[in-house]
């Protein structure tokens, strides 16, 4: 990795949730790229050994504890939080399953994001991503069926939790109030995508090989997806409503000017 990724500048969060077995690896993987900047876990009140095992690799000043499982989001935004306390140019965030994590691709995401801050923009860098396939598809029923087509399998870059943010474009987020309740569960990345493409810049970053990770949808998974399909209507609703908010605005404003335009004619 380039010199200049090499600073104490960044700072890579990974929302963890039960990750024991992925953890270290994706800790390694890290390092490997010769980064060596900070490193934050957020450990999404697991009951496995995700926190030991961090805390060994990173530090326990860099282990953030949860107490209970709620969800991306929360682990999220409570490690944004913590990134901001030394005060980076720039924040990435990683899967706690990753399998490949290229060099050239972290450099370019976080040397994107160094930039924007320095012009500062807020802007959200999104990385291409592929998912191991699963070895087995959970049926409704609970059954199991082999999975044929495993192999990887790109991801659309909507659902990619490789980013990365100029400081200045997580100061923006945690500063606008109301939003975080629409996101508090496992909606998170749809939610940065409209926060972002709304406030501020989003860019899609593409590497000669792409970052990749394991099965997005384990079996204990299963609930955390039912939840984040009913909480996706929960950001409907807000975008409903602020649509609404707008729509009355701007008859507000039609009605002003249609009197201002009656009054002008008669005079």
């Amino acid at each position: 990795m380039a010199a200049d990724c090499n600073t104490k500048l960044t700072t890579i969060i990974i929302p963890a949730y039960n990750e024991e077995q992925n953890i270290e690896e994706t800790i390694n993987l890290i390092h490997h790229t010769g980064f060596n900047g900070r490193i934050v876990v957020v450990d999404d009140g697991s009951v496995d050994k995700t926190v030991e095992i961090s805390e060994r690799l990173v530090g326990k000043e860099n282990v953030v504890k949860l107490g209970a499982n709620r969800g991306k989001a929360n682990a999220f935004f409570a490690g944004v939080r913590e990134a901001l306390k030394t005060n980076p140019e720039v924040v990435v965030t990683l899967d706690a399953d990753m399998i490949r994590i290229p060099s050239g691709g972290l450099h370019e995401l976080i040397s994107s994001a160094r930039q924007a801050e320095r012009d500062r923009r807020p802007i959200m860098f999104v990385a291409s991503n592929v998912k191991e396939g699963n070895k087995h598809i959970y049926l409704d029923n609970g059954s199991l069926k082999p999975n044929s087509e495993r192999g990887l399998h790109p991801m659309n870059a909507d659902i990619s939790g490789i980013r990365s943010f100029s400081a200045s474009a997580l100061r923006v987020l945690i500063a606008t109030r109301g939003l975080k309740k629409y996101v508090t569960g496992y909606q998170l990345e749809h939610f940065l995508n409209w926060f972002f493409e709304r406030v501020g810049y989003r860019i899609n970053v593409k590497s000669e090989t792409s970052f990749a990770a394991r099965p997005a949808y384990r079996k204990e998974n299963m609930t955390d997806i039912k939840t984040a399909i009913a909480q996706m209507g929960q950001i409907m609703e807000f975008k409903r409503r602020e649509r609404g908010v707008l729509e009355r605005k701007a008859r507000h404003v039609n009605f002003f000017r249609n009197q201002e335009h009656r009054r002008s004619r008669s005079v």
